[in-house]
Order: C-alpha cells, then sequence, then structure tokens
C-alpha cells in the first residue's frame, strides 16, 4: 500500500505511537485535531476492517443512518467518542480486541509501535515502518539460513581483507556466503580485492566513492553488513597530528551518514564493525548505537587483541556486532575465544630469500635524538627474529618513520617488512597482497585488520544466529 494515497485518497497525516495492551489484546488509538481534519469528528460512526494477511487495521467512516446506529448498538460499528478539554472537545478513537492483536503480534515486543495513516473518511493502522523493516530483515535472514545461505555487503572495503575473513567466517559457521555490492573511496584497492579474491567479489555490484555519495536506491538489501568507517580521526596519534579536540572535528565525520544510509537501505540483520579502541566513546560511536538501538537491534560491544588473533601483530580493535534484536541470539556466544601464537616469533614467518635493501640506521638515530630533545616519545622500534610481539604496522609504512617497526640485522642496518611479511605478521592470506605493489600493500594492510579477528566474528556471530533460527521459526514468515 502506498503511503501517500489510498484507495486514490490523498494522505492527510501519519502519526507514530506506542503499541499499548490491555487484558491481553493489543490496543490501537489514535485523538486529537487530526480526527475533525479526516471526517472523524466525536460520535462519527466507524467500520473496523482487520486485515490480516497485509498486517493492518482499515477504519471506515459511515453516516449515521438508522440502520447504522442500529448496527452500532449491536457493537457491529464504533463510534468516536470524546473528552472535554478547554474550550472544544477532542475526538478520540480506541480499537482493542483479538483481531488487533491478531493483526500486530508480529510487530509487538519491547518496543511495539504501530502507524496511523489518515485520509479523509479513512484511517489505516499498520505496522510501525521501523518494526516493518525489523521484520522484513529477520524473515529474509531466517529463510536464508534454513537453506545455508547469507548474504553480505561491504563499505571501506579497502584491499578486501575484512570483507574476506567475514566471507570465511560464515563459511566456517557452515554458512555460504555472497557478497552482492561494495563500497570503497579508492578505485585501486577495488581493483586488488577483485583481483585477489575473485571468488568473493564476482558479480558484487561495486561502488567507488564516499559513503555519503553513494547513491542509496541503488544498494541491495543484504542479510550481514560490514563496515570499519576511518580510524584516522579516531586514534590519539591521528588527533594529535590534526590538532582535532574530538573525531568529530575531523572531515571524516561525515561518513555515519553515509554509513547510516547503508543501513537504512540494505536493512540488515548483522552488522559488524571496527574501530581503534577510543572510537568507541565518541560521539560519533555514541550516536551510531543510539540510532542503531532506536531501530531494533541489540549492540554487543568486543574489544579484541593479540590474545584473540594470534598474530604476531599486536593490533587492537573495538568491534561491535548489532543484531535485529527479534533473532534473541545468545550473545554469550559473541564472546571471543583466546588462542596461542600461530608463529612462534618474527623469524617463522620472514621470507629468507628475499633481496630487500638494507638502510644504515644513522637517519633514525639522528631524528629519534631531535625528538627527544623536541619532547616527542617517537623512538626507534626495531625487532628480530625472536621477537614475539610487534607493534602495529601503519598504512604509511613505506615512509620509513622512526617509531614504526622495523628489522635490524644488529649491525647498524634496518629493513622494512615485505608485504607479504606484513600480511603474515596480521594472518592476512598472502593471495591478498597479489597484483599490487609494495606500497599499495602496505596501505591496504596497514589500515586493515588482525585476519582472524574478523573471522571469529563472523564465525560467531554465524554460529549464534543459526542456534537461535533454526530450532524455532517462530517469526511469522510472510507468504
Amino acid at each position: 500500500m502506498s503511503k501517500q494515497r489510498f484507495e486514490r485518497r490523498p494522505l492527510i497525516s501519519a502519526s507514530y505511537h506506542e503499541l499499548k495492551e490491555h487484558k491481553n489484546n493489543r490496543r490501537i488509538w489514535i485523538e486529537g485535531e487530526t480526527l475533525n481534519d479526516v471526517s472523524f469528528p466525536v460520535d462519527t460512526l466507524f467500520r473496523v476492517e482487520c486485515d490480516i494477511d497485509n498486517m493492518r487495521v482499515i477504519l471506515r467512516a459511515v453516516p449515521s443512518t438508522p440502520e447504522n446506529i442500529a448496527l452500532h448498538k449491536r457493537r457491529q460499528l464504533n463510534k468516536v467518542s470524546g473528552r472535554k478539554m478547554t474550550g472544544w472537545i477532542k475526538p478520540i478513537i480506541d480499537v482493542c480486541n483479538a483481531n488487533i492483536t491478531e493483526v500486530f503480534k508480529d510487530a509487538y515486543g519491547e518496543q511495539g509501535r504501530f502507524a496511523a495513516y489518515a485520509y479523509d473518511g479513512v484511517i489505516v493502522f499498520t505496522t510501525h515502518p521501523d518494526d516493518a523493516k525489523r521484520i522484513e530483515r529477520e524473515v529474509s535472514l531466517v529463510r536464508n539460513v534454513a537453506n545455508g545461505t547469507i548474504t553480505e555487503g561491504s563499505a571501506f572495503t579497502g584491499i578486501g581483507i575484512s570483507t574476506n575473513s567475514t566471507h570465511d567466517g560464515y563459511q566456517k559457521a557452515g554458512l555460504k556466503p555472497k557478497l552482492k555490492w561494495a563500497v570503497e573511496l579508492e578505485g585501486r584497492y577495488l581493483d586488488a580485492a577483485k583481483k585477489n579474491s575473485p571468488e568473493v567479489f564476482s558479480g558484487a555490484r561495486m561502488f567507488t566513492g564516499y559513503v555519503e555519495e553513494v547513491e542509496k536506491d541503488l544498494i541491495e538489501p543484504v542479510n550481514s553488513f560490514s563496515f570499519s568507517m576511518s580510524c584516522t580521526d579516531h586514534s590519539n596519534v591521528g588527533k594529535a597530528k590534526k590538532g582535532l579536540s574530538d573525531a568529530e572535528e575531523g572531515e571524516t565525520a561525515t561518513q555515519i551518514f553515509g554509513v547510516m544510509g547503508l543501513i537504512y537501505a540494505a536493512n540488515p540483520a548483522i552488522l559488524i564493525s571496527e574501530n581503534v579502541p577510543s572510537a568507541k566513546n565518541s560521539f560519533t560511536y555514541k550516536v551510531l548505537r543510539k540510532e542503531l538501538e532506536r531501530i531494533g537491534y541489540n549492540v554487543y560491544d568486543l574489544f579484541l587483541g593479540q590474545e584473540h588473533s594470534g598474530s604476531l601483530d599486536r593490533r587492537e580493535r573495538y568491534w561491535f556486532i548489532a543484531v535485529s534484536k527479534g533473532l534473541n541470539i545468545d550473545p554469550q556466544m559473541l564472546v571471543p575465544r583466546t588462542r596461542d601464537l600461530v608463529y612462534k616469533n618474527v623469524g617463522e614467518i620472514l621470507d629468507k630469500n628475499t633481496n630487500a635493501e638494507w638502510f644504515p640506521l644513522t637517519k633514525f638515530e639522528t631524528r629519534q635524538a631531535k625528538n627527544i630533545a623536541e619532547g616527542r616519545n617517537f623512538k626507534i622500534n626495531l625487532v628480530d627474529e625472536n621477537t614475539t610481539v610487534v607493534g602495529t604496522i601503519p598504512r604509511n609504512y613505506t615512509k620509513h618513520q622512526v617509531s614504526n617497526p622495523h628489522l635490524t640485522d644488529h649491525n647498524g642496518n634496518y629493513r622494512l617488512f615485505s608485504k607479504e611479511e606484513h600480511a603474515a605478521l596480521k594472518l592476512v592470506p598472502p593471495r591478498l597482497v597479489g597484483h599490487m605493489s609494495a606500497t599499495v600493500a602496505h596501505e591496504g594492510l596497514g589500515q586493515g585488520i588482525a585476519y582472524t579477528h574478523g573471522v571469529e566474528c563472523a564465525f560467531n556471530v554465524g554460529t549464534a544466529v543459526i542456534a537461535a533460527t533454526q530450532p524455532q521459526s517462530q517469526l511469522r514468515l510472510a507468504s
């Protein structure tokens, strides 16, 4: 049904209400001047039609003929009641019975609501648009999971590390994932992602641009959406370099509007996202969480580090998983497990046949002395074959910044990790850094994730959803 017109009548007003309960039945109501505007003044007789299949209740005003008055006395028609106000009588409609309960039983929950669309002589009550979207995404996920599948969307895709990890996590949980679309600002990153993992990106719609500018009518609904908003303005180092007092002063502050636009359009039942730990308490993420809770998600926070990834890279991240609340998953199933290091030390991931260039440490030593003299705590960061904890390598690694991890030969020289070694530090499959230069690969890896974090999050939520949906199909699957 078009919200703008009903039976060729123009919409006069729309209102949104909490769905109340009275004597174990659901109660719908509307009151005030709106009823006068749509020909439902006090004492107007009206007929109640319950359209259970389309989850709506239709009220039709009828003339006060003797026949209709008799029907009202037999309780086959209803009448608009009134409440005396200052200088006027407020019209009130209040309907409560078993049929109303049947119509709204899917929408009724912790925050069950309904919408009322008023036309001249007709008022249509139906599921609140937010609850309708919630039911729609839950039904879609339940159906797909029952068939062993799940559809995905991705934003801030980069070179495809997080997208691949989520894909692998769902496969590990026993689901067959299908990527429907991906958004990334850098076309060269998307090219690399498609070249290196065609089995993931084949057939997916690609968007190259800011998330804010993607036309949301081009976004296909999906079951799961993974995204990682820019972390630079949220990190302490990034804020210091840019002179920001908070992340929202940075140029990436508007990303939240693009992200929410994608969520509204794609209506996923599952959201997976990560950022630097300090992002959790930012205004951006507080607003994001509140809006997700408002439209019907439960949001769960996770802080994952080296003990959860098993990687030599100590990258720590704030992850959140949001799940449509009607699915009633067990939050304990999202708790990540700890794991041992996959590689015992840096020596196990080094390319013994590399022809990587070595550089003298003199430039770093000069720079370090200058930093100390100026009160900056950026010091030389050298690692060797025996190192078991490596500081996170950033996106601009090839700029040879003094505080980034560098390999030492213990003879006054250092070198950069190769792109393959960098991938191994984060347990990223080496195939994902093919078809690109070392500079681009380090950029993608530096702003990427510890791979097993993404796998574990998708595996856990996939397993939780399967457990919550397969034993029960209480969701009334719309035909």
